[in-house]
């Protein structure tokens, strides 16, 4: 707070952010955090994105909680596809006498996108309740 890193995203994007509805907003979101947290580590995906979120949240004038509960949630969960993602995902790709690369890649897709679906069919709805 003491940078002004939150006062200099929001006059940078507040113009931007202020006509996104939540709802998209939520999704671009969800979909910028899979695709972040595989690449990198999903706690430092958090902490980068929680003052992009305050910053929204303020200029739409929404409850900034739920939002950062919900990318807080999300990119925990959906770090698995490479093992920089997350501690869980690097002891999984680490131990090749359970199973191999290969097959970690074809499960991971298909829960990350399970992942991806829930979150967007029930989490964003219940986005709303909360605002």
């Amino acid at each position: 707070n003491k940078v002004g890193l939150n006062q200099t995203l929001e006059v940078v994007l507040g113009p931007i952010l202020s006509d996104v509805p939540v709802i998209v907003f939520s999704i671009l979101i969800i979909i910028l955090i899979v695709i972040l947290t595989n690449a990198a580590n999903s706690v430092v995906v958090n902490l980068l994105l929680i003052p992009f979120i305050l910053t929204y949240a303020t200029t739409v004038g929404v409850s900034a909680a739920s939002l950062v509960v919900l990318i807080t949630v999300l990119a925990n969960i959906t770090a698995a596809l490479t093992p920089a993602a997350s501690a869980f995902s690097a002891i999984l790709f680490g131990t090749t006498e359970w199973i191999d690369a290969k097959s970690i890649y074809k499960y991971a897709i298909v829960f990350v996108l399970l992942e991806i679906s829930v979150f967007i069919i029930i989490g964003v709805p219940m986005l709303e309740i909360f605002f």
